[in-house]
């Protein structure tokens, strides 16, 4: 799926004080893991109650993009939703997530970049996305990605890289 209006997304999520707000649940479950330490919004989080996390209501835009994938892929459950910020320099190491099951079964991850530079460098498996090669994901796009393989972000760039990552189940 191309062609998401990413630009006002972009702008809510950038207009929430730096650092962003820390979800206490997400901490709590990713102690130790990769993502622990990065810039994360969590809009949804099947570990909490409610699932729905109180920042998602700060993002307007977000929601219509989760609608809108929602209904292109004609998704029947959403799972987990994050706005990852990896500034210049960071990365976000290889690694498999790691899933209760049955749930890697249940849910497939999207990815929507809403900023990417050349220099940032997104494998997946074999695949790599290099925003500077002919093959790169580029800002408005969702990709499916297997978050079963080993897969990591390099930002090699001059800005941070801000991409969303959606969870959805199919009937």
């Amino acid at each position: 799926m191309d062609g998401i209006d990413v630009a006002a997304l972009l702008a809510q999520a950038e207009a929430i004080p730096d650092p962003w707000p820390k979800d206490p649940y997400w901490l709590q479950h990713k102690k130790g893991s990769v993502l622990y330490a990065q810039d994360n919004l969590v809009l949804r989080y099947m570990l909490a109650p409610g699932h729905t996390r109180p920042v998602f209501y700060d993002l307007p835009a977000a929601r219509k993009i989760v609608l809108d994938l929602m209904a292109a892929l004609q998704g029947a459950v959403l799972g987990t939703v994050v706005i990852s910020k990896l500034r210049p320099g960071e990365s976000i190491v290889s690694h498999v997530d790691s899933w209760r099951h049955p749930v890697p079964q249940l849910y497939q991850r999207h990815q929507v970049p809403l900023r990417a530079a050349p220099g940032v460098v997104f494998r997946c498996g074999p695949e790599r996305f290099n925003m500077t090669e002919e093959q790169y994901m580029e800002p408005g796009e969702a990709w499916w990605f297997n978050n079963q393989a080993w897969h990591e972000v390099v930002n090699d760039s001059a800005e941070d890289r801000i991409s969303m990552f959606c969870d959805v189940a199919y009937l």
